[in-house]
């Protein structure tokens, strides 16, 4: 297999780094637009402060916005984005975590098509990634992280939040900084959960790096040595006595991490984390902690690294059956709503009953074609004669038993979405995504085994089936998609 490197993202590393080098980054600038996030607690930013300072000692004009937003929306990005086209600044500096960071790429893709203003998703999600164009058209940045673990100061994605579909999405475009100072200072003082976050989200880069498919040889060694920071300081993270030297590694330990992830890509339990950290606000690193383990573990101790790529493919194959439903029900809510604003509840109620048939056809249809192709489409990744392949087709039958569950959640969620009752939506889709799945992995392995683990999703899906039927039955009477049957009196 043939792997491709790319690490254009220079590193300055150390303390008082922005105050010696920053001259090196902006030299051709005449105008930073400087772009950060409120700290929490009440945190001093220091980075803004010795950036600002080294900027006015450089004689260089610069423009602060510090609204930028935790887990950015595509909206906001094209907020900032034409903030920064009105600043008139040739010159990008991001401080902050990763969202903020995330903010500064996105909206540098934007400032490159600003034509596509008006049509933001069209940009972020439409098309393939042109490797061979990344840099060209995009204003020069750097970035100054304020936490440790997300490494996104060296990735070129960005991860943003899609507010019509309620998920969290890597835009289909490469935007990296020219520049990233890590200095320990700027993590110093964070409270010890944002320590323990950025380091949980730092180690679960480099798991997911290292068990994935496509990773390399020189992604392993960014890996493994990530991995011996996190040992040096792990000791003192945990009785929260963190020395100048561990504030030191834990940056280079995530920027290592991310520079792996770049290259060899996420696997499942990063798309839980992004479930958990949208519908919860649980703090990325937390979420991808408790999905990225509980998967790992569970398929390592059993399988090995091939039972990894098993589960790997096998979701694969899962989001595009799920992309049926997911495009079903986005597609008919709008009408939902019409005709839900109107009081139309005839035409509600037809609607209503058409979607249930359609749902129930595909997920029949979804379960009898995933048990026919299985063996074709694991063919297109691995050898029939691999361990790969014969785990696969070992525990996908159990597993497909979820395509059967999963259609009627995932419309119930749109559907009360539709409704604008956003609470209940996101009841069903955190219970269906992570509550009942965690808990299922946590139980079924346990009582059964090997089996309990491919069991486990068509148990949660099961769960989830129930309290979508359940929010469904109450929900008539409130928005009146169905009739409720009155009492009969004696």
């Amino acid at each position: 297999m043939d792997h491709y490197y790319y690490t254009p993202t220079a590193l300055f590393y150390g303390e008082g780094c922005v105050a010696e080098k920053l001259r090196c980054a902006c030299s051709r600038a005449k105008k930073a637009f400087v772009l950060t996030t409120r700290f929490v607690d009440g945190l001093r930013n220091y980075a803004l402060e010795d950036i600002l300072a080294a900027l006015s000692k450089m004689g260089l004009n610069s423009f602060v916005y510090e609204d930028s937003e935790e887990n950015p929306t595509v909206e906001s990005i094209v907020r900032v984005a034409r903030i920064v086209l009105a600043s008139g600044a040739d010159y990008i500096i991001a401080i902050g975590g990763g969202s903020a960071l995330d903010t500064a790429k996105a909206a540098n893709v934007l400032l490159r098509y600003p034509d596509k203003l008006d049509s933001p998703y069209e940009l972020f999600y439409g098309g393939k990634v042109n490797h061979n164009t990344v840099d060209s058209g995009l204003l020069p940045m750097c970035a100054v992280p304020t936490t440790s673990g997300s490494g996104s100061e060296v990735m070129g994605f960005a991860i943003l939040t899609r507010a019509d579909t309620h998920t969290k999405l890597r835009m289909n475009q490469l935007s990296y900084f020219k520049y990233a100072f890590l200095d320990p200072n700027y993590i110093r003082e964070s409270p010890q959960w944002l320590l323990d976050a950025g380091a949980m989200d730092s180690l679960s880069h480099g798991i997911e790096g290292l068990l994935n498919r496509n990773t390399g040889p020189i992604t392993s060694v960014w890996n493994h040595y990530g991995f011996s920071l996190f040992a040096s300081f792990k000791d003192n993270l945990l009785s929260t006595h963190l020395t100048n030297e561990d504030f030191n590694n834990m940056q280079l330990a995530g920027s290592l991490q991310g520079m792996g992830q770049m290259h060899s890509t996420t696997t499942i339990p990063h798309g839980l984390g992004y479930s958990l950290t949208h519908f919860k606000g649980v703090t990325h690193g937390i979420a991808n902690a408790v999905t990225t383990f509980l998967f790992n573990i569970l398929f390592l101790r059993y399988w090995g690294e091939e039972g990894v790529a098993a589960i790997t493919i096998v979701m694969y194959f899962q989001f595009v059956l799920t992309a049926v439903f997911f495009g079903f029900s986005m597609g008919v809510a709008p009408v939902v709503s019409y005709k839900y604003g109107a009081q139309d509840l005839p035409q509600l109620r037809g609607i209503f009953r058409c979607c249930l048939v359609f749902v129930a056809v595909c997920s029949l249809g979804a379960y009898v074609l995933s048990r026919m192709s299985i063996g074709l489409c694991l063919e297109a990744f691995t050898q029939a004669e691999s361990a790969v392949y014969a785990i696969t087709m070992e525990g996908f039958p159990l597993y497909a038993g979820s395509f059967l569950l999963m259609g009627v959640s995932i419309f119930a969620s749109s559907l009360f979405t539709a409704f604008s009752d956003g609470l209940v939506s996101a009841l069903i889709s955190f219970a269906r995504t992570f509550l009942f799945l965690v808990g299922m992995l946590l139980v079924l392995p346990q009582l059964l085994g090997k089996p309990g683990i491919w069991l486990a999703v068509p148990a949660a899906e099961c769960l989830g089936l129930a309290v979508s039927v359940g929010f469904l039955l109450w929900g008539r009477r409130k928005y009146g998609y169905a009739p409720v049957r009155k009492p009969k009196t004696a």
